[in-house]
């Protein structure tokens, strides 16, 4: 049996095909989310630097801020306890739920379909 020949436009929409597919499987994530902690002495003055948690990806500016907007709001009572301690002077640093604040916020990264692990600071 002769094998099939296929016209120009045959394989050109056969190769448009696979990669509407291919994009929709393996989308381009271009903004970052991280949760910024900063962790506090008993005195009230910053411990160390700052460090951000894990790093998660999103293909639109609207879902990367309503996840921002979230987990604000999740860590907004827990943030104001602390920061009320730390303007007093008195910080519980046997407890990092007493120590510690978080803060969610995003970036605008390069388009990537890579989300292995990434430092929040390395991505541009």
């Amino acid at each position: 049996m002769a094998k099939r020949k296929y016209s120009a436009a045959e394989k050109a929409a056969f190769k448009h095909g696979m990669a509407a597919q291919y994009n929709k499987e393996h989308p381009k994530f271009r903004y970052a989310v991280a949760d910024k902690h900063t962790d506090y002495n008993a005195d009230g003055s910053v411990f160390g630097t700052p460090y951000y948690g894990k790093v998660t990806f999103f293909k639109t500016k609207a879902e990367a801020e309503r996840s921002v907007s979230a987990r604000n709001a999740a860590n907004r009572l827990a943030n104001a306890r602390v920061l009320k301690a730390v303007k007093a002077r008195k910080v519980n640093v046997y407890d990092s739920a007493d120590s510690s604040t978080s803060f969610a916020e995003y970036k605008r990264i390069k388009p990537t379909r890579d989300i292995g692990f990434h430092s929040y600071r390395d991505l541009k």
